[in-house]
């Protein structure tokens, strides 16, 4: 999706004068009198892919964007955070469970539109692995509910995101493929 940055920005925001020059529609604009320049960058996402036994936990959304769709548990990095580190503190906020060791699955980039604001996001999503199930405590205010499935049974349709749609058919491809 590409972003026109001379509709967000019709002023200059270093100096106030109309109409600052975007360069590239959806990346760079600089300001013909006082030389300032803005460039639209994505922001970093994280997602886990969480594995008990044969199964995954899917997520069902309480709150928009998506309200009541299937997703993976996640989030935005917060700053000075790497995304390993976003994925541990994301899944601790929602699932009151910690994971140790994220193992890199794929990245895809994502389009969250929220109270009308676009963000471009590059999401990257992480295998983990838990023990007990039991001890998963939804945070009630983002998860509207959890289930485990097996991974080829997973309406990936029903997801929220492209980005978590795209991880989950990864992830069941490359099941398949090692599976004898």
């Amino acid at each position: 999706m590409k972003m026109d940055l001379s509709k967000i920005f019709r002023y200059c925001p270093g100096c106030g004068v109309k109409g600052p020059k975007a360069h590239s529609k959806d990346k760079h604009i600089t300001c013909g009198k006082c030389g300032f320049e803005y460039f639209h960058n994505v922001a970093s996402a994280a997602g886990a892919i969480i594995e008990y036994g044969p199964k995954v936990l899917v997520i069902t959304s309480a709150n928009e964007p998506k309200a009541g769709m299937l997703d993976l548990p996640g989030g935005f990095a917060d700053y000075g955070e790497s995304v390993e580190e976003a994925v541990r503190r994301e899944v601790r906020e929602e699932l009151g469970i910690k994971i140790k060791e994220p193992r890199y699955l794929i990245s895809a980039p994502n389009i969250y539109v929220y109270k009308g604001v676009t963000y471009t996001t590059t999401d990257l999503f992480f295998t983990c692995r838990i023990d007990n199930p039991k001890k998963i405590k939804p945070n009630k205010k983002e998860i509207a509910g959890i289930e485990f499935f097996e991974p080829e049974k997973i309406h990936v349709n029903r997801f929220a995101f492209d980005s978590a749609r795209k991880a989950i058919r990864y992830y069941i491809r490359l099941r398949q493929k090692a599976t004898p």
